[in-house]
């Protein structure tokens, strides 16, 4: 689990993950579920 990741931080680490839970702050842009390869719903 990592918190408080900016934009760029979220994509280099998101390819690895099968989930992603996020509060408000974090905006999951279109770029970040293309970069999100594992995850599954």
């Amino acid at each position: 689990m990592k918190h408080g990741l900016n934009p760029r931080e979220l994509l280099g680490v998101i390819g690895s993950y099968d989930a992603l839970v996020v509060r408000s702050e974090t905006k999951v842009t279109p770029e970040v579920v293309e970069a999100a390869k594992s995850l599954r719903v």
